[in-house]
Parts: C-alpha cells; structure tokens; sequence
C-alpha cells in the first residue's frame, strides 16, 4: 500500500518484522494485531500511539531513522491518508478479495 502524506511517499506491505514489532511493543503495549486493532479504532485509548507507531516505521523504512516518541503530525490528514491509500488496494468490497489495510484489524 502507498501512502502520501505531507508531499512523501510511504509504502506499508503489513509485513512487520520482529525488530520493528518489539518496539512497537515497548512503546504501545501492543504486539502486530493488537497494534492493527487499535490503528481501525479512533476510540480505543492507543490510537494516538499506535498511529505514532505506524508513522515511526514508514519513516524508518523510508530511510530517515527517527524515534518512535518524536512523532509529530496531524493526526486528521495522517488518518486521510491512510484511508485513501487502502482505498486504492480495493474501493469496494464487492470486487477482488481485499488486502486489509492499515486501519482494519488483522489478526496474525
């Protein structure tokens, strides 16, 4: 899945490595699908950190090393974003199976 935001381009596979995962963790309190969970739900009293944790590993992917607790950003256009992106794997659910994006719970 390809996510632009603030004029750059982030790609999320959902593919989590286990690094990646224990700082998510560390700095969450949840692992993979408790993370993804949480990301689906506005409500849920992580979703601030988690969406951190899912700007933290775009960021490292992409190359540009940051700390999970640095992240700062409109959390509205940042959720936009991500929406629009998972959108764009499968705009409806009657076609394709589709792949889950990232505000949908996956279970691992």
């Amino acid at each position: 899945m390809i996510i632009n935001f603030e004029g750059k381009t982030y790609e999320w596979d959902q593919d989590v490595m286990v690094s990646e995962d224990a700082v998510i963790f560390a700095y969450t309190g949840l692992h993979f699908a408790g993370w993804t969970d949480a990301l689906d739900d506005p409500s849920n009293p992580n979703f601030v950190k988690c969406l951190q944790a899912l700007m933290w590993m775009l960021r490292k992917r992409a190359g540009e090393m940051t700390d999970i607790k640095a992240q700062d950003f409109p959390i509205g256009k940042f959720v936009k974003a991500v929406r629009e992106a998972a959108e764009l794997v499968a705009p409806d659910a009657d076609e394709a199976p589709k792949e889950p994006s990232a505000l949908e719970p996956t279970s691992v």
